[in-house]
């Protein structure tokens, strides 16, 4: 789930990881179903084969559209490099479906997720919708899970494991959680 860009206005970021040959949209879901697709054609934002858009990137989405962005309302953005002006959206495949799916993400999975209070919301709970706060195994260590996530001050957080039903362990058990402070180097992504 795309979160606000507490440093633009009526932007919404996610950092993700991405591979060479994925295609993206964003979509609106309104808790029920998909209301809005960006962009609302067929076409897809694709990532090359050669793009350095490949691995750790920050999706940047404006609802409004931005006249700067080469694509209407989003462009992808590795990490710590300026915005790429060539970015284009590709043509749409010939298979592409002309129905819209409209069902609800994903059911949560067993795994590690990210609780706490997250950008001011709560998010005490693992449900069908916190499948964007599941942490994935590190291809690079063995053992460890991690997850790309934009951090505000006074957040707090803990880490738990949800067995796809309910939570069984919390990391760490006692009451205390992790806090990003109100001058931390920890707020942003």
């Amino acid at each position: 789930m795309l979160k606000a860009n507490p440093a633009a206005a009526g932007e919404y970021m996610l950092d993700w990881t991405f591979y060479a040959n994925d295609e993206l949209k964003v979509v609106y879901f309104d808790g029920t179903e998909i209301k809005t697709w960006y962009k609302d054609q067929a076409d897809n934002y694709k990532i090359g084969a050669d793009s350095d858009k490949v691995g750790n990137c920050t999706v940047y989405f404006n609802p409004d559209g931005n006249s700067e962005w080469s694509y209407t309302y989003f462009t992808v953005q590795p990490k710590g490099t300026p915005i790429d002006p060539t970015d284009a959206p590709t043509d749409a495949p010939t298979d592409a479906p002309t129905d819209k799916p409209t069902d609800k993400p994903s059911k949560a999975e067993a795994g590690y997720y990210l609780v706490g209070t997250l950008n001011g919301e709560n998010c005490w709970f693992v449900d069908d919708t916190a499948t964007d706060r599941m942490l994935s195994a590190n291809p690079a260590v063995d053992g460890e899970y991690m997850l790309d996530w934009t951090l505000y001050a006074n957040d707090e957080l803990k880490v738990v494991y949800f067995d796809g039903t309910e939570i069984k362990t919390w990391y760490k058990d006692q009451a205390d959680n992790y806090k990003i402070g109100a001058d931390s180097d920890k707020v942003g992504n």
